[in-house]
């Protein structure tokens, strides 16, 4: 299959792009009771949590038993804007709000921070998503870091 390229006329349109997920989601959806995706706040994952709600909400795809929103915090947004900007949508759509984190887990969070306190065999020097890093193959090959 030929790989397109977005200055190309053959790009797929959005109608059809939503159609290929909506068949993909309805193929591999069927294989899983739960489903989970994650989000970051930015546009590419604020697009794919309203598209499957979308979808799921139209009977274009299975409704499964649970779906579960994963806030994955990408270092490229805020999550408070994120929530702010969420609950306005929501609250015009007349959908139910929601809370990313509250006061009292944000104070934990960054007890533990200044603590310095990791999760188990972690050193706190792994590598974080704030600064890009060579990739590692699972033969133990390293691609080197062109660009930053």
């Amino acid at each position: 299959m030929k790989t397109l390229s977005l200055f190309e006329n053959e790009r797929l349109s959005l109608e059809r792009s939503i159609d290929l997920s909506a068949e993909s989601l309805r193929h591999y959806g069927s294989l899983y009771k739960h489903w989970a995706i994650a989000f970051s706040g930015g546009k590419d994952s604020s697009a794919t949590v309203t598209l499957v709600a979308d979808l799921i909400d139209k009977g274009l795809i299975p409704r499964p038993a649970s779906l579960t929103v994963l806030y994955a915090d990408t270092r490229q947004e805020l999550p408070p804007g994120i929530e702010s900007e969420v609950n306005i949508g929501a609250l015009r759509m007349g959908q139910p709000e929601l809370s990313l984190i509250n006061a009292e887990e944000l104070a934990r969070i960054q007890e533990l921070i200044e603590a310095e306190t990791w999760p188990d065999k972690w050193s706190g020097t792994e590598h974080r998503g704030d600064k890009p890093f060579d990739e590692i193959y699972p033969d133990g090959s390293i691609q080197p870091l062109l660009f930053t």
